[in-house]
């Protein structure tokens, strides 16, 4: 079993520094080490997300504005970063056979891997059984996967939407089936008009990994 060593949170900068160069370098095994180090030594994989893996592909994502070879190296990083994010879905283990179901995406057009790849671990490590569909799936079929699947749980994660009033449309309409389904619908990212779907019923807007962490965890209760 791991044994991991609870100690309070490390400052972002100092967090992301070394996984930055590692990343900016292409250091992959010294990156991915860095990234389950975080977790050894106790932070928890919203953390890890939040303080470290999404700032770093920020700035990495910037680089490319004064020379287009650094959207190699982004491409690269993003790869390595997945790589990581397996890692520390393997030390998570699996939950048990009666664990209820997480499930979700990134919606069609939007081409990101990261996003719904960490909110797929972030749920996992709250204690669901995930299923990550990764990018570009057309909305509608998270609905027909949760029916099927019986989830508690559908996530949607938006980094660049390929156009923001159609994907409106699509998320209200996902949201009614979802309520008819008795299944929470969570919705975040870079991407998202928060404005636009606070109105919009069952749905729980998140701006942060660890903010999602903790919606999970309160939906495990029998009552939620």
């Amino acid at each position: 079993m791991l044994t991991r060593v609870a100690r309070k949170s490390l400052g972002g900068e100092a967090r992301a520094a070394d996984l930055y160069d590692a990343l900016r370098a292409g250091h992959a095994a010294e990156a991915i080490g860095s990234i389950t180090g975080f977790f050894i030594n106790g932070q928890s994989v919203a953390s890890i997300c939040d303080s470290a893996i999404q700032p770093v592909m920020e700035r990495l994502g910037r680089l490319w504005i004064a020379d287009q070879r650094e959207i190699l190296t982004e491409h690269r990083a993003t790869t390595i970063c997945l790589n990581g994010l397996a890692m520390l879905r393997q030390m998570i283990g699996e939950p048990g056979h009666d664990a209820p179901v997480a499930l979700g995406s990134s919606p069609d057009g939007d081409p990101y891997l990261l996003p719904s790849t960490m909110a797929a671990t972030v749920v996992a490590e709250a204690g669901y059984r995930d299923l990550n569909f990764g990018p570009d799936l057309p909305l509608p079929l998270l609905a027909v996967a949760a029916e099927e699947h019986h989830a508690r749980l559908v996530w949607l994660a938006v980094k660049a939407p390929r156009d923001w009033a159609r994907l409106r449309s699509q998320i209200k309409a996902t949201a009614q089936q979802l309520e008819k389904l008795n299944v929470h619908f969570v919705i975040g990212g870079k991407g998202i008009a928060i404005d636009d779907l606070r109105p919009l019923k069952n749905i729980h807007v998140m701006q942060t990994m660890s903010e999602l962490a903790a919606f999970a965890r309160g939906t495990l209760s029998p009552q939620a």
